[in-house]
């Protein structure tokens, strides 16, 4: 017998990779488990769950070990990047502005020379931009093709393509990938104890199911590359990593906009270079997409001096969807909102007579989701008729379904000053103010609590964007409670048969419009703010028609994906669940049978409302009448996307359209006239 070798044994690097794929193939297999299963109801559940995803995502990335970008400064490649984008035709770069770093909001850009409201200052053409067009005719194309997730959502398509283009050293927009972030704000990048510090806000179970949706589609498709034939050459499938999918899908969630197709017929998914440098301001759309030119231009929001930063305004939309889908929080903003989802409960006595009701009035969802207004009248025209339908007695109901003169006088319901009775204007504002005053207690921090945290400073940047955000949430809670309370004591000081408010002084709180519905004429009172209902023939509403006299906003949930709407900010395959089971000879992303999630679970019995908040039951006194919060007690209202309007003129401007939460950008554009929808960050 002779002696045994003393040297180590070092297995073969080809045998070590197979073992670690191999082992990444049933981590994957694990999370496509996990994050198939319904989510849970309770917020406790839920995080039980996101820390399941969270262990196994680890485990991933040990493995796969991404340091591509580990040292990366993006501030050393501006210098190539505005060169690059100078030579294939972007004008204002190195002549009405240049990229500066700012204390607030990163990077922007500066102005180097005075520039008038409304005058060009950047232009940037097709050619530089990355579009999911791109991402067609490269060597991912026969994916694309054959893969239903990636036909039916063309973001995530462009995130696969980013990507793609990140690991290929000869990519044409490499000047572009080198100077965006290496690592972005969004909930998607929050350590579980910063996510924690959401608690109380709608956005911590929107920011737990992000993070699933994530973690889903990376096993997903790194299942798919590691199966696919048409996968075999592409450099991608070996350098396919959670960290890097999380970077591209962050990318584009933050920055995806929407331009039109070369033949303007359609829009489609966009990253546009130097634009997309641009930080948010209150304001108007000025950016516009010019057909002829083939180019996206932006004019001045306002005067901007010599030095001063350059802003834009990304588009009516809440800061909940700036923190989920851009990574900052804006207090200043004139039209914040959040909003509170609400439906007919079935074990109402009165619940089909109700839902009839709602009906004629386009409310035909059995629950819905209504902004409450940062502003100094916080309530929607859609959630006032809500109120004032929920609250109807069995003989205000009849009169209005069943007798002509009250049928034709269904708009009055969304008329601040006309009611349908004394006692059902006073059940509408105690009602609201109950329901508010249990949200508001579900935070964790009082507003003066939080003011204090916030100016002892020691808090880490996810930190300040979590307290700003759920400070601002207060304060729309706080402001609509209080103004429950005036309506209600208003409500208190009017005749048994009063009919409406008429005769006081409404304090200009409203707007007075003649319009002609269905052939009747009636008098539009509009609460001054940017929700309004649109009213259609037999006195229906409708989010369609009258545009340009009743202005409206989405009433959404985040997780809901509406008509208008192409591009889903959460990346979220839901949408595409039924279709894509219909594809052969690829792997199918098995269905997530989840529901919206609230933060309370709510039981209503003998018109008192039972409020089971983490195992602790809170009762409050309630009213006549059941009410239920279908699945998600309050969630998010507002717009990820406005529209840049194309029309016939040679340079046209952005106008806004509130649409769903479930796209991924900031603004936009349209042609002639037709809203298309759009983003960035």
């Amino acid at each position: 017998m002779g002696r045994k070798s003393k040297r180590k044994h070092h297995p073969d690097p080809e045998d070590v990779a197979k073992a670690d794929r191999k082992e990444i193939n049933s981590l994957c297999g694990q999370l496509l488990e996990v994050c198939s299963r319904p989510t849970p109801l309770a917020p406790v559940k839920q995080w039980e769950e996101f820390m399941l995803i969270y262990a196994i995502v680890s485990k991933v990335c040990k493995k796969q070990q991404d340091t591509r970008f580990k040292n990366h400064k993006r501030e050393e490649h501006f210098d190539v990047f505005d060169a690059w984008a100078k030579e294939h035709g972007v004008t204002g770069p190195g002549e009405a502005f240049c990229i500066e770093r700012y204390e607030e909001g990163g990077y922007g850009l500066k102005a180097l020379k005075d520039l008038k409201t409304e005058d060009l200052f950047l232009s940037v053409g097709r050619k530089v931009m990355i579009t999911e067009n791109n991402a067609r005719e490269s060597d991912l194309g026969p994916l694309i093709r054959k893969d239903r997730v990636l036909q039916g959502m063309p973001h995530v398509a462009l995130a696969l393509f980013l990507l793609a283009e990140r690991v290929n050293d000869q990519s044409f927009w490499k000047p572009y990938i080198d100077i965006l972030p290496t690592s972005y704000s969004l909930p998607l990048y929050f350590t579980p104890e910063e996510l924690q510090q959401l608690q109380g806000s709608p956005v911590y179970s929107e920011a737990l199911k992000q993070h699933k949706n994530i973690a889903r589609q990376f096993a997903y498709f790194y299942k798919m590359l590691q199966a696919s034939q048409d996968a075999i050459k592409l450099p991608l499938k070996d350098k396919f990593t959670y960290e890097g999918y999380r970077w591209a899908v962050a990318s584009v969630m933050s920055r995806q906009n929407q331009i039109p197709s070369k033949d303007g017929s359609h829009p489609i998914s966009a990253l546009i270079p130097v634009w997309d440098m641009c930080n948010h301001t209150n304001g108007k759309i000025t950016t516009g997409y010019n057909m002829p030119n083939d180019s996206c231009e932006s004019v001045a929001l306002h005067d901007f001096k010599e030095g001063e930063q350059i802003f834009i305004f990304y588009g009516v939309r809440p800061n909940a969807l700036h923190l989920l889908y851009s990574g900052f929080v804006f207090p200043e903003s004139h039209c914040d909102s959040m909003g509170i989802q609400l439906g007919i409960s079935k074990n109402d006595k009165l619940y089909l007579m109700k839902q009839q009701m709602l009906g004629r009035m386009g409310l035909t969802e059995s629950s819905h989701n209504f902004p409450l207004l940062g502003a100094e009248y916080p309530i929607s025209a859609e959630l006032l008729a809500f109120l004032r339908v929920f609250s109807m007695s069995e003989e205000e109901l009849q009169k209005r379904l069943f007798d002509t003169h009250f049928s034709e006088s269904l708009g009055d319901l969304i008329q601040p000053e006309f009611i349908v009775s004394k006692e059902n204007e006073i059940r509408c504002w105690t009602f609201l103010e109950t329901r508010l005053t249990l949200l508001l207690r579900q935070y964790k921090t009082s507003p003066e609590e939080a003011e204090k945290l916030w100016n002892d400073g020691n808090l880490s940047v996810h930190s300040k964007l979590c307290l700003q955000l759920k400070m601002t949430e207060q304060s729309i809670l706080t402001n609509s409670i209080a103004f429950c309370q005036t309506q209600k004591e208003r409500a208190q000081e009017l005749e048994d048969n009063a009919t409406s408010y008429l005769g006081e002084d409404l304090d200009g709180a409203v707007d007075i419009e003649e319009l002609d519905i269905g052939g009747h004429s009636a008098r539009l009172i509009k609460p001054r703010g940017p929700v309004a209902l649109a009213m259609e023939e037999d006195t229906q509403l409708d989010d369609d028609e009258d545009d340009d006299d009743i202005p409206t906003t989405s009433s959404t949930s985040l997780s809901t994906t509406t008509k208008d709407t192409e591009s889903i900010p959460e990346m979220s395959d839901e949408s595409q669940t039924d279709s894509r089971n219909d594809v052969e000879g690829s792997e199918q992303l098995p269905p997530e049978n989840s529901s919206d999630n609230g933060q309370l679970e709510e039981v209503v019995s003998n018109g008192d409302h039972e409020i089971v908040e983490n195992g602790d039951v809170i009762k409050e006194n309630g009213m006549n009448g059941d009410y239920e919060l279908d699945e998600r007690d309050v969630s998010i209202v507002g717009s990820k996307l406005s529209s840049l309007h194309l029309e016939t003129e040679e340079q046209t401007k952005v106008t806004k359209s509130a649409e769903s939460q479930d796209s991924i950008g900031t603004n936009g554009i349209a042609i002639n006239g037709e809203q298309l929808e759009e983003s960035k960050e």
